[in-house]
């Protein structure tokens, strides 16, 4: 509105170097968000950041000797008498015995053959049938308040 007004007082066009033209810009604004630096940057339409991706020679030489036309069934299949489980197929063939039946996993035991240690060790997690009962550990001593175990 104030151009309209007195058109003399404010100049249209006004020649600035380049630099000081870009800093315009792309410097802060006054209630606005501030610029981090990621805009105006003169780059081509088909540009794209980082490195091109490099061919994986081992990738291709395995596949140039190891084709699936070369492989043999048979020839990487266990022997049928060794009823074993095969823990990793092809690394390095170890196995293990199948386990017994009867076993059961993630089972706390007790230790009773075992005697308790007179000063039993943090990094020892054996159970030696010396701790809380559940309706201990359930059921507390009212004087648990005041430091009485």
């Amino acid at each position: 509105a104030a151009t309209l007004i007195q058109p003399e007082r404010y100049k249209t066009t006004s020649f600035v170097p380049k630099r000081v033209e870009q800093y315009r810009h792309r410097g802060d604004h006054i209630g606005q968000p501030r610029s981090l630096g990621f805009g105006g940057r003169d780059l081509p339409s088909d540009h794209t950041f980082g490195m091109a991706t490099k061919r994986d020679v081992v990738a291709d030489t395995r596949q140039k000797f190891f084709s699936i036309d070369d492989w043999d069934e048979a020839a990487d299949a266990p022997e049928a008498s060794a009823k074993m489980v095969q823990t990793r197929p092809k690394a390095k063939q170890r196995v293990m015995p199948d386990p017994d039946p009867d076993h059961r996993f993630g089972v706390p035991t007790v230790r009773r053959d075992l005697k308790r240690p007179p000063n039993k060790r943090v990094t020892d997690f054996t159970d030696y049938g010396d701790g809380d009962s559940a309706a201990a550990c359930v059921h507390t001593s009212p004087y648990i308040e005041f430091g009485v175990f």
